[in-house]
This record gives structure tokens, sequence and C-alpha cells, in this order.
């Protein structure tokens, strides 16, 4: 008898049966194996699809045995982790179009602290030397770095985290097909101490469409994005949409007013990214040690706003006063009066008598 996720596996190849109808499947069902199990008539009901279309998501199903989609992934060399499993990254559950499933090959990576590096497939030497060392020196300080494995900063990022800890990949085929096909070394040396991970199952090749929707995968999983060099139609900046949609941090690397490379990282520091120069700026922007002394099971910063993140990352141990906060933080008064509120709230900050604040937990 096949077990819950080789029915999340069946189910996940039905073409009618999206991220939304399957955690109402499961919601409903308490599991995907009882769902499959249901009658027709329960399975519309907690759907509410019409006969036509229910009728054409049963006949589907038969295409697909739960015992056999088990089999095809272990034959692919492949591992998955379904939105019920507590290995799911909470960052990634709290998105409206959370991928059901996520495919992986090589070790499941735990995500408390991670950052995605992201830049131009045309890289220039000093876009790759910086993509290179501000990986390696997050992977030296606990993060995990995520990237793309495309060519130019997606490979030197991956390059300078697997030299000094761990990285993964996000792909826009299933994990087990290697693209750019240059990069099987690379793949290979991912999945050696990370991993490669996708929201497609076994066999699924990359195609125009499925690269956007990789890259909200990849802002997704992480704390914050660095765009290292970016032309300014590159589609590291649709991971900075992305990244700003979801409530990411988004940093930037300023680079040589004459490089075309350097058009797009200008622009998201025009438009409000934090320029940033080296990994432990990220560090402290985060509210993270260098050592990882603070890593908790999922990201301690999780349940706050992108202001939030950056007002506690002013706040210590030390009482500080308003305006000296003010000062620091860029805000508005009564911005950040009502974000340091916000905080009280969440038990994130302290109000002392003279109008200082200090971290709360």
């Amino acid at each position: 008898m096949a077990d819950e996720l080789a029915y999340w596996l069946a189910w996940h190849r039905i073409p009618q049966m999206g991220a939304v109808r399957l955690r109402r499947l499961h919601a409903t069902f308490g599991s995907l194996r009882h769902a499959w199990e249901a009658s027709p008539a329960a399975i519309g009901t907690a759907l509410g699809m019409a006969p036509e279309g229910l009728a054409a998501c049963l006949q589907a199903r038969k295409l697909w045995p739960p015992d056999d989609q088990q089999a095809a992934l272990t034959a692919a060399g492949l591992s998955a982790v379904c939105f019920a499993d507590d290995r799911y990254p909470a960052r990634l559950r709290e998105l409206h179009d959370a991928p059901p499933l996520l495919y992986h090959a090589g070790t499941w990576c735990e995500m408390p602290r991670a950052v995605a590096i992201v830049g131009t497939r045309r890289a220039t030497t000093y876009g790759r030397e910086v993509a290179f060392r501000l990986a390696g020196d997050l992977a030296a300080a606990g993060v995990v770095v995520v990237s793309g494995l495309a060519a130019g900063i997606d490979a030197a990022a991956h390059s300078g985290a697997i030299s000094r800890g761990r990285t993964v990949a996000v792909m826009a085929c299933s994990p087990e097909l290697v693209y750019p096909p240059g990069h099987r070394r690379l793949h290979g040396e991912i999945c050696g101490s990370g991993m490669v991970v996708a929201e497609y199952p076994p066999g699924t090749k990359p195609e125009p469409g499925r690269f956007p929707a990789r890259n909200r995968l990849i802002s997704g999983l992480c704390a914050a994005v660095v765009v290292v060099e970016a032309g300014a139609r590159s589609g590291a900046l649709i991971t900075a949409d992305f990244a700003g949609e979801q409530g990411r941090e988004v940093f930037a690397v300023p680079g040589p007013i004459t490089s075309p490379a350097s058009a797009g990282t200008h622009q998201l520091i025009r438009g409000g990214a934090t320029l940033i120069g080296g990994a432990q700026e990220i560090l402290d922007e985060l509210g993270w040690s260098a050592d990882g002394s603070d890593a908790r099971p999922e990201d301690s910063l999780v349940d706050l706003t992108k202001d939030e993140r950056h007002i506690y990352t002013q706040l210590n141990e030390q009482p500080q006063h308003f305006d000296a906060l003010l000062r620091r933080s860029g805000s508005h008064e009564g911005a950040l009066a009502a974000v340091l509120l916000s905080l009280e709230l969440k038990g994130r900050a302290r109000q002392l008598a003279g109008h200082q604040f200090v971290r709360g937990s």
C-alpha cells in the first residue's frame, strides 16, 4: 500500500489539480489518501467542481496510480516534501501560490537562515568575484545560499557557497535534469552538500514560462534577496520584485556606472533597495549573528513585515532614544511610532522610561 506522499505525487499529476485544490482536499479529508479513496460526490463537493470538470479529473486520475508515482520518483533519484510535511519551509508556506510539493535531489536542507544571491547571466569579472565572495562569507556564517543555477552570477554564488558551506539551487525543470547542460559538474557538487529543488515532477523540461515561476520560489524560500549585477531588463529584477511582494528584504550591490550590468542594481537602489558591500552588512540588517548562534528551527523574523524587520534590526539590548532610531532608520516619525507599537504588541520591542526602546526577543 502506498504511503501518504505517494498520494500527493499522484494528485499532483492531474492537470485539473492546482495548489489551492490540493490543499482544499487535504483540509477536507485530513489526508490525500483518504481523498483518493473518497466517493466522486464527496470529492466534487470538496472541490466545488462542475460535473464535467470532476469527470475529467477522475478520468485523468486513472493514469497516475500512487504506487507508480513513488516508484518513478525513486527511479529518477529524487525525493519530495509535501505541503503537509513538517519539513516544508515555513517561509514558502506563507505564499498564496505555494507549491504542493517540492521535489529535490541531494540532501534535504533546513533553511532557517537563507539568502538568495541572483544576477545577470552575462556577469563581469567584478560581478562573479563579488557573488563568489558574498556567498562564501554568508555560507561560512551558517546561511544557506539560494540561487537558480544559471550562468554568470548564479553559478558564482553556488560555487562560493560550496567552498564554505551549503547552497540550494532552484530549477525551472525537474531536479534530476541539468540546465543549463554545461553545469552538470556544478549540479553534482550542489547535491553533494546541499540540494537542487523544484516544484516539478520527474521528466519536466525547462520552458520559458517556468523561469518566472522559479524566481518566486527563490525569493520565497529566503529572508532576503541580493542582486549583484543585473541589466535594465534582467530576470534578476523579477526575483527582486517577487521579494518585495513577499515582504522579503532586497539588497543590491553597486557597480561601475560605465557597466550595463550595473543598470538594474542601481535602479533597485534608487527604488529603495538597501545598498550593501559585504556579507556582514546583510547579517546585520537581518539581525543574524556571524557564528549562527541565533539560528532557530525557523527564521526568528518570519512573522515580521519588511518595515518591522528593518526597525527590529536597529534595536539591541542597549536602550535607544526614539530620535536616535528615527535618524538611523530613515523613517518618518509617525511611521516609526506605528512600527514600534506593532513590535511591542508582538513582544519584539519594549519601551522604557524617557522614550527609550530595547529589543524584546
